[in-house]
This record gives structure tokens, C-alpha cells and sequence, in this order.
């Protein structure tokens, strides 16, 4: 790619996106609309929050949870407060997500997908956006049966649902909190592995994926689609709550 004759793409034509299970925020860039009326592509960057509640946005009216690039792309995008998941065949919330994201399907359909061999079947919204000319990229929690590198072209640190199946998890990180028992998990510990699992927290680890993912896409000609999932909300909202509000799950 030239960057003087393309204007560098990925930061003049990309559209963010913002997404949780639980409720979603789509924001596009001004720029879309300019990459269409010119005939350009668009890029696109999907990024995936795990299983994050509207009450842990700050645009949305928590004055106590810091989120202002969330608050960004809220002021100046679409919210949509109102999107649901409609429920679940497994007792994660998370699996039908991110099935029904990558296959189109609706959720009580989208569970013939989340098999190993759906590819045979199914088309992926990568493979959709491959047929369409764009590169596609992958980082973060994947949690489908499909072999990842088999629906993302360029994959990097793929997570499982939960760390707890890698070794050298700290045992005392589920099935918690105990009545009666003093609480003392800290996700913020790195000696807990868990989300540090590797020596660098989960979160970073991502992000610096991105980061490599667009200098790379930088460098190509073709417009590329970046789906960016991060794993680790879950355990830093729970945490949050139980030091907050004294202890017991979320409700």
C-alpha cells in the first residue's frame, strides 16, 4: 500500500465497533460514508467486549466506571439500547454470541453452526468478507468449535472460554465466592495466572495484536476486517461489585 496515494486506509476509512453480549453500541466513523460515495472499501474493526452489562458504560450513566473511548464512540455513533440476546441452548451466554456474529444465523438456528465442521455448511462472516476482497484478522477469545484459522485468515493468541484450562491456573479463582469463607482473589494479581496466564495480561496482549494487525494491513493494498474480542471483563466487573457492594455475585 502507498500511503501517499491511499491516504493510509486503515486511518482514514475505519469504522469501530463496539459491541456486548448483553447490549450493544455500533459506532461508524464519518469516514464510511465518504470511503462509499468514492467507491472505496471501508475497513472494518469489530471489537467484542465478554459478557460486559450497559450499566458498566460511563455514557450510559455509571459515574464510577471509566470508560471514555467507549463514551467516544457512543457520542458519535449509533446506540442501540434495546438489542438483547434472546437466550441461550448452554448455560454461557457467550457461545451463542459469537456464533450467531459469525454465522448470521438467529440464536436457535446459530447451534447447528457451533460444531467443528460448520465450515462444510456454513459460510462465516469472515469467508463473507474474504469473498468481498478484504483481508481478515483475529485476536482474542474465540469459544466456537470452528478452528479459527480456518474461518480468519491472520490469527494471533486465540483464547479458550476460560482460563482455567490452561496450566498453572490458580485453582481459587472459580467457584467463588464461599459463605462464610474470606474471599481474596484478586484478578489484578499476576501470580494468580488466570488472565495472566503467559506473563502478560490477556487484555494487553490483544491489544498489541492490533496493533501488528494494522501495521500489516497497513502494508497490503487490499481493505481488511479486524475482529478484536477481549476476554477479560468478566472477572474485573465481578471483582469490582464484590469489593463495592460487599460481597455475592452480580445480579
Amino acid at each position: 500500500m502507498n500511503p501517499a496515494s491511499n491516504a493510509f486506509r486503515f486511518n482514514t476509512l475505519t469504522s469501530l465497533f463496539a459491541v456486548s453480549l448483553r447490549m450493544g453500541t455500533v459506532c461508524a466513523s464519518t469516514d464510511t460514508q465518504t470511503a462509499w460515495n468514492t467507491g472505496s472499501k471501508p475497513n472494518f474493526i469489530f471489537i467484542l467486549s465478554d459478557d460486559q452489562a450497559p450499566d458498566t458504560v460511563g455514557a450510559w450513566g455509571n459515574p464510577e466506571v471509566k470508560t471514555p473511548n467507549l463514551d467516544r464512540l457512543s457520542a458519535q455513533g449509533v446506540n442501540f439500547m434495546k438489542a438483547y440476546n434472546p437466550g441461550s441452548w448452554s448455560p454461557a451466554v457467550c457461545i451463542p454470541s459469537r456464533t450467531m456474529f459469525n454465522s448470521g444465523l438467529q440464536v436457535w438456528r446459530s447451534q447447528a453452526a457451533d460444531r467443528q465442521n460448520a465450515l462444510d455448511i456454513f459460510k462465516f462472516w469472515p469467508h463473507v468478507m474474504r469473498d468481498a476482497g478484504y483481508a481478515t484478522y483475529m485476536t482474542g477469545k474465540w469459544h466456537l468449535q470452528v478452528p479459527v484459522r480456518d474461518a480468519y485468515e491472520h490469527v494471533r493468541n486465540p483464547r479458550p472460554g476460560m482460563p482455567s484450562v490452561l496450566p498453572g491456573s490458580h485453582p481459587d479463582a472459580y467457584n467463588r465466592p464461599i459463605e462464610g469463607v474470606e474471599d481474596t482473589w484478586d484478578p489484578a494479581d499476576p501470580g494468580r495466572g488466570g488472565f495472566w496466564s503467559g506473563g502478560k495480561h490477556w487484555s494487553e496482549v490483544l491489544a498489541d495484536d492490533a496493533e501488528i494487525f494494522l501495521q500489516q494491513a497497513s502494508e497490503r493494498d487490499e481493505p481488511f476486517f479486524m475482529y478484536l474480542s477481549f476476554r477479560t471483563l468478566r472477572a474485573r466487573a465481578f471483582h469490582h461489585r464484590r469489593t463495592r457492594h460487599g460481597g455475592g455475585p452480580p445480579h
